[in-house]
């Protein structure tokens, strides 16, 4: 685990760990992309293909808009960690 300041220590506990910088956070980030896109393309097939439970507003907002923002948000660490920033 890589050495770091009391003080980056302290900025990072004061956002709550919303900042993946170790290892075992990084892999917790893709499971919760894993399932957040799996369900996002599940209610996708269920919406077209078998019944429309939700409004499109809605599925949009509730399912694929987190969706894309975790998948980003995890590429940029990927891309982060190994930079080694």
């Amino acid at each position: 685990m890589p050495r770091v300041s009391e003080r980056q220590r302290r900025v990072y506990l004061g956002l709550g760990g919303v900042l993946a910088r170790h290892v075992d956070e990084l892999a917790t980030w893709r499971v919760a992309t894993f399932v957040v896109v799996m369900l996002a393309v599940v209610v996708f097939c269920v919406q077209r293909f078998v019944t429309q439970v939700f409004d499109v507003a809605f599925e949009v907002c509730i399912f694929h808009v987190p969706a894309v923002v975790i998948v980003i948000y995890v590429f940029i660490c990927l891309g982060r960690e190994r930079k080694g920033c």
